[in-house]
């Protein structure tokens, strides 16, 4: 979990006030490279690591320790 961490807040300190739009590639000639890539914003380095101390457990908080899922995501089976 520390290697999942780490680089994201390093790069939440990078480009954390980075506004919407604002990463390199979500426009080429005026139009979004990807559908709604434009809404994200440096915030999202944040989350992420937010997300991965969800699925953990925030343990020194008290919570149940979570579990690390290795499953393949590209089978059906991982996503139930």
């Amino acid at each position: 979990m520390p290697k999942a961490i780490r680089p994201l807040l390093h790069y939440a300190s990078l480009y954390g006030t980075t506004p919407p739009g604002g990463f390199f590639g979500t426009s080429k000639d005026g139009q979004e490279v990807v559908p709604g890539v434009s809404k994200i914003d440096g915030t999202m380095f944040v989350r992420g690591a937010g997300m991965v101390m969800d699925v953990m457990g925030w343990c020194r908080e008290g919570e149940k320790a979570g579990n690390w899922t290795f499953d393949p995501i590209g089978y059906d089976e991982a996503w139930k």
